[in-house]
């Protein structure tokens, strides 16, 4: 039934062109925009199967990277508490200024804080330093596959159609078939047929009586 009713071809211009054939042709026009939108769910669900499989992978990396930044986040927390660096640079010049300061004003107190500092800063200020710019770096990394994650759950949960029509489905507007005209035309031929087969029949007949009457004489 599907094959008698349904006709989708292709024409010159690249484009597809679908008929369908059916007693209501409302119904027929209804049946085109329902193949035309199984397209679009069809088509949009195989675009978000591989976009879930993107997404999966963009969420395992983000994870990945989150551990990594929290983990360095914690050890630089842990410098910070146990030997007191925030910032190695500006310390550095501000340990050292005082350093200087409590060498001129001879106070012990003053100088046994800033030589304390300054060998905490000598002794861990480079791991510190090294681990803050990594930990930088790893921020940076972190927002790129937030962005591209966020790229991703775009994709899955966008509703985009794939089918471009040119021409909507419209109810035609006369029968398709049985053709009429063609109707008329064998319907003309059968009755000249059957006039002609009616005429030779009486022709016949009347070519019949006048030998049987010839034969009376």
């Amino acid at each position: 039934m599907y094959d008698q009713n349904v006709t989708v071809s292709k024409t010159e211009y690249e484009s597809v062109d679908i008929v369908v054939y059916d007693t209501d042709p409302v119904y027929a026009a209804g049946m085109i925009d329902s193949m035309v939108s199984y397209l679009n769910k069809k088509a949009r669900f195989l675009q978000r199967e591989k976009s879930y499989e993107v997404l999966a992978m963009s969420r395992r990396r983000l994870g990945l990277k989150k551990i990594e930044m929290d983990s360095i986040e914690a050890l630089i927390q842990t410098y910070r508490d146990k030997y007191g660096l925030l910032e190695y640079k500006t310390q550095a010049k501000e340990y050292a200024r005082a350093y200087l300061k409590a060498l001129q004003s001879g106070s012990p107190r003053a100088l046994s804080e800033s030589k304390q500092m300054l060998m905490s800063l000598g002794e861990k200020g480079g791991e510190f330093s090294a681990l803050s710019e990594h930990l930088w770096r790893v921020r940076g990394a972190y927002n790129d596959l937030k962005l591209e994650y966020e790229t991703f759950l775009n994709d899955v949960s966008k509703e985009l159609t794939y089918a471009n029509i040119v021409t909507y489905p419209v109810p035609a507007d006369k029968k398709s078939y049985p053709i009429r005209w063609l109707i008329v035309v064998v319907s003309v031929f059968c009755s000249l047929f059957m006039a002609f087969l009616v005429l030779l029949f009486l022709d016949s007949r009347k070519v019949n009586a006048t030998k049987i009457g010839r034969a009376h004489v």
